[in-house]
């Protein structure tokens, strides 16, 4: 005589037992200071964020009312000239702080990608990409330079 199971429930999952941890966290293991925290560094990014578009934006309509210092030609003073020269460089100075931010994380990438759509040399550029790039640091180099000894005076 053979022996025949009896038809019942079949085997049932241990508590705790093949979940995902992410299915597991509640609010018992979830502090509210780490919720805080975490929705203060969310907020933290959205205004740097919105922070450095309106820089960009800001540096980009200040070009557009004042063009820049390659583009005089003959016209204006050497003064003139060289003020916008100046001015473009901190301009590119700006741009490349943005993107520096945006590439690190610090701010979400829409402010970077914003910041290099305006970041230019004032003048048009015949070169290859890696020639312009070296250019545009170049500028930025000397741009952060002008705006500390701005700032010192």
């Amino acid at each position: 005589m053979a022996y025949k199971q009896s038809p019942g429930r079949g085997p049932m999952m241990k508590t705790g037992r093949d979940i995902p941890t992410s299915f597991m966290s509640g609010p018992a293991q979830v502090s509210i200071m780490d919720r805080l925290k975490s929705g203060f560094k969310t907020a933290k990014k959205v205004g740097r964020t919105i922070g450095d578009i309106g820089s960009t934006v800001g540096e980009q309509l200040k070009d557009f009312i004042s063009p820049d210092g390659n583009k005089f030609g003959g016209v204006g003073s050497r003064n003139d000239t060289f003020a916008a020269q100046n001015a473009k460089l901190i301009e590119n100075a700006n741009h490349q702080d943005v993107r520096d931010r945006s590439d690190a994380g610090e701010t979400y990438p829409i402010a970077g990608k914003i910041a290099k759509f305006n970041q230019d040399l004032g003048y048009n550029s015949s070169g290859t990409d890696a020639e312009y790039d070296k250019e545009i640091r170049a500028q930025v180099t000397k741009g952060r330079r002008l705006r500390k000894e701005r700032a010192e005076k």
